[in-house]
């Protein structure tokens, strides 16, 4: 499997010299992710905790940085689970989770392919 900063530059088009602060954003959001407990909340409440905390230290294109990072290592991240995970059986499986899930990756997607 590819690592983060693979796919961030073969995917995610994101040029060599910005790598680094990709991944230092998505390192700082698992640490957070972590602090805040993983069954607490959904990922788009943990994502927009994250940003608001940052948002006191930070100038504001540092924090949408940091959402564009944080966003595309929720869709690699989940896109390796998919991989290995089980797949639902049936759509009265899907939880609000998976539908967040969803609608994360099929935003990551867009954003990878230039759409609106």
């Amino acid at each position: 499997m590819q690592s983060f900063a693979e796919f961030l530059r073969e995917k995610g088009r994101i040029q060599s010299r910005y790598l680094p602060f990709y991944l230092h954003w998505a390192a700082m959001y698992e640490k957070h992710a972590a602090g805040a407990g993983a069954s607490e909340g959904s990922s788009q409440s943990r994502l927009e905790s994250f940003l608001a905390t940052l948002a006191q230290q930070y100038q504001d294109w540092q924090v949408r940085q940091a959402r564009h990072a944080v966003r595309l290592y929720l869709y690699f991240s989940r896109s390796g689970e998919k991989l290995k995970g089980p797949a639902l059986e049936s759509p009265e499986e899907a939880s609000s989770d998976s539908q967040e899930s969803l609608e994360l990756t099929l935003t990551g997607l867009m954003r990878l392919k230039h759409l609106s």
